[in-house]
């Protein structure tokens, strides 16, 4: 098979396997929205928040140094995969501890009673998320995509179908939810034991330093990151009230399926550029950067296209109940969509060739900005202030990095967006052909 046809296939398992994770999340807000109140929802979105934001500093910490450290030293294999699992359960363990403990305080700050009751149950679903996802950053690091896809499948299955159960036997509850998320996590430990993915080791204390020294820029970057892009629901929820997360968390939900292509394909793109770096140094990498974009930015627009065409359709489809506000924030949060390939490229690019100290310098600031931003337009303009403020934080993000990122490599943008011109102008002629009538 030629190296581009088993990108594209790569690529169609990856997005399968993202797509089946999603939807079975998809599924969960559709319960959400239609049988629980706007305030739980709301209380749900926060407590579902703090979780992602955890469990990105674990993946940071652990999953891309995993990836890259797997692929240059294949001999080492189980003693990487031994030492990542240990990191990865003290992590766990050191996040759901804190988030226990802040519980209360948190709840105070956003007007939630339930919020603390939430989070002193985290520990079941930071481990079965962080077992789930540490299984599937191996069979990247293996480039087994076909076990990738099978890997959501099988989490998607059983989440959804306790979720389903659950709602079928008893009044489905927030508590269920959060200990089907662990449940959800043990045919994917199977498999993985019979596939012999997580083949473990002997954990090694210098591999363990070795992944934390690498991982501590990622896990930075991934809080900054996730900092920046939830700062917004941080806010809303001190200063509006749980109802207006849950319509803002609507929201953006929804612009999560935009970046399901984005994100498919963003990993099959970064064990290549690992890869490229690796054999050939930067020369290869600044070659393909351009190369990444053109991609993602094909693969990203027609989603976002249909989003935002039918973005009405779907929010009044999803619920009975009354979230029209949030039609104007999915608008509104669309418009960086266009130019996130930029950044996602930017960032992957600096993992592999071993500098993520600058991605994370770079987005420390973007999140100062985002707060102010944040700080000023809510009080003023409420949620759409929220939306406006994340929209342009996101652009001077991706600009920023942009402008580092030229420095580094020697990259030529002019010629990328020419590339992409020239790519969009194939396009529109050729759905004009196809739509002409002689």
């Amino acid at each position: 098979m030629k190296k581009g046809q088993v990108i594209v296939q790569n690529s169609l398992f990856s997005l399968g396997g993202q797509g089946c994770f999603l939807m079975a999340n998809f599924l969960l807000m559709i319960i959400l929205i239609n049988n629980f109140s706007k305030e739980e929802f709301g209380v749900w979105a926060l407590y579902i928040t703090l979780i992602s934001i955890a469990d990105s500093i674990r993946q940071g910490l652990i999953q891309n140094g995993l990836v890259k450290f797997i692929i240059e030293n294949p001999n080492h294999t189980r003693k990487w995969i031994g030492s990542g699992l240990f990191l990865n359960l003290i992590t766990i363990g050191s996040v759901a501890s804190i988030l226990y403990f802040i519980g209360p305080v948190l709840g105070n700050l956003w007007h939630s009673k339930d919020l603390p009751e939430l989070l002193s149950q985290a520990v079941f679903s930071l481990l079965g998320l962080g077992i789930f996802q540490f299984i599937n950053s191996l069979l990247v690091a293996k480039e087994d995509y076909k076990g990738y896809l099978l890997s959501n499948i099988l989490y998607a299955l059983t989440f959804t179908s306790g979720v389903l159960l659950a709602k079928q036997l008893s009044h489905l509850n927030l508590d269920q939810i959060i200990r089907l998320q662990l449940l959800a996590c043990i045919p994917v430990l199977i498999f993985s034991l019979i596939a012999k993915v997580l083949s473990l080791g002997v954990p090694s204390w210098m591999f363990m330093k070795r992944l934390f020294q690498f991982g501590r820029y990622n896990a930075g970057t991934n809080l900054m990151s996730l900092a920046f892009a939830k700062s917004d629901i941080f806010l809303i929820g001190f200063f509006l009230n749980p109802n207006s997360v849950a319509v803002y968390h609507l929201a953006t939900k929804i612009i999560n399926y935009t970046d399901l292509p984005l994100n498919a394909f963003s990993q099959v793109i970064y064990p290549r550029i690992a890869k490229a770096f690796h054999q050939h140094g930067y020369y290869k990498v600044s070659r393909e950067y351009g190369k990444h974009i053109l991609t993602l930015s094909l693969v990203m627009m027609p989603t976002a296209l249909f989003i935002f065409l039918f973005k009405e359709i779907i929010i009044n489809n999803l619920s009975s109940v009354t979230y029209n506000e949030s039609i104007m924030i999915v608008g509104i949060l669309l418009l960086p969509s266009l130019i996130k390939p930029w950044g996602r490229v930017f960032g992957l690019t600096l993992d592999a060739i071993g500098m993520p100290e600058v991605n994370f310098q770079m987005l420390t600031l973007s999140v100062l900005f985002n707060v102010i931003m944040n700080l000023i337009l809510i009080p003023q303009f409420g949620l759409e202030g929220a939306a406006w403020a994340t929209s342009m934080s996101t652009i001077l993000t991706v600009v920023i990095g942009q402008l580092r990122i030229a420095d580094i490599l020697n990259i030529r943008h002019k010629a990328i967006l020419r590339e992409q011109w020239v790519l969009l102008n194939k396009k529109i002629k050729s759905f004009k052909h196809l739509y002409t009538w002689n």
